[in-house]
């Protein structure tokens, strides 16, 4: 090495940055993880995995039931208004009122749990408080006044 060469400060050195850039990276990175895991909600996560089996168990089963009434139905939306055709196998569903649960997948501030009155013979109306505003898929679940 030349004595009479300049000697460059340290923040010129391209190793210095190069070895410096991957311990940044990692704690930039891991800023935005643990501020996106505090400030978003874990709605999905669940506590009680066998309330959850035994809720698929149900489901399984209100499916069955559907099957075997020969249940069938119709809805149609307006803009804050859902009617319902609803028929069995032996003829027009009476029930005095359905419950309808839509589920989001995801994201829980867009479930919706709809309350249907008889407006006739297997006929059923509801009117919403609010629009369904959800992209994707919403799971549907429909109870009648005795739980079937």
């Amino acid at each position: 090495m030349n004595e009479n060469a300049p000697v460059v400060p340290w923040y010129r050195q391209p190793w210095l940055w190069f070895l410096l850039i991957f311990p940044g990276a990692a704690i930039i990175w891991c800023s935005i993880a643990i501020t996106v895991a505090i400030n978003t909600d874990n709605s999905m996560v669940t506590d009680d995995y066998s309330k959850e089996g035994r809720g698929i168990n149900m489901a399984i089963a209100r499916d069955q039931k559907a099957e075997d009434l020969g249940l069938t139905a119709d809805m149609t939306f307006g803009e804050r208004e859902i009617t319902l055709s609803m028929d069995t196998a032996d003829g027009p569903a009476n029930y005095p009122y359905l419950i309808l649960s839509l589920y989001h997948p995801t994201m829980s501030e867009y479930d919706r749990t709809i309350q249907f009155r008889a407006i006739g013979e297997g006929l059923y109306s509801a009117t919403l408080n609010q629009p369904i505003e959800a992209a994707g898929t919403l799971t549907c679940v429909a109870r009648t006044t005795n739980g079937d």
